[in-house]
């Protein structure tokens, strides 16, 4: 795996989890777990990020010829998109085996970069509580809120305010 700039032009964003409606995109909800309006909003937070002038973490990519398919980072490479970039930064991989797992210097599947958070450096941090260690069961995340990934891949996802998280762990202690 490789960390390179490439071409946003060069760039297939869109897949069964999004896809191209016009101008604009739409989420398959049932596949995605989110609305487009959780993805617009997503998008919105890392425009803003940019604009402050922080650098974000790639996105991750798999080469076809000259041309990239977007594996995640997906709100990244939108944000990017619409404010006019021409080049965003992205871990490369070159094969991926046959359950869409790219393995590298950073282990990386389709929707979810498991060591990395948004920001690069200390602007954020991102700590992972609990991951099982396969990316198609339970993987729980904190960083600007708590995420919940399970399902193949991390089809499924839930945010949670560090607020209902504590709700949520209390109901299940008592269960």
């Amino acid at each position: 795996m490789k960390r390179q700039w490439i071409p946003l032009k060069d760039l297939d964003i869109y897949d069964e989890f999004h896809y191209q409606k016009g101008d604009s995109f739409e989420v398959n909800v049932a596949l995605d777990g989110n609305t487009t309006e959780y993805h617009k909003q997503g998008i919105e937070v890392v425009k803003q990020v940019l604009q402050e002038g922080k650098k974000v973490r790639p996105i991750l990519v798999l080469r076809k010829g000259e041309h990239y398919k977007l594996l995640d980072g997906f709100k990244r490479a939108m944000a990017h998109k619409e404010l006019g970039y021409s080049l965003i930064e992205a871990l490369v991989c070159d094969q991926i085996d046959e359950r869409g797992i790219c393995l590298g210097e950073t282990r990386c599947f389709k929707g979810g970069q498991s060591e990395l958070s948004l920001h690069e450096g200390k602007t954020q941090e991102e700590q992972i509580l609990y991951w099982s260690g396969d990316p198609e069961k339970l993987r729980i995340e904190y960083a600007e809120n708590i995420h919940v990934h399970w399902g193949a891949y991390g089809k499924y996802r839930l945010s949670l305010s560090i607020e209902e998280f504590k709700v949520l762990a209390q109901a299940v202690i008592k269960i």
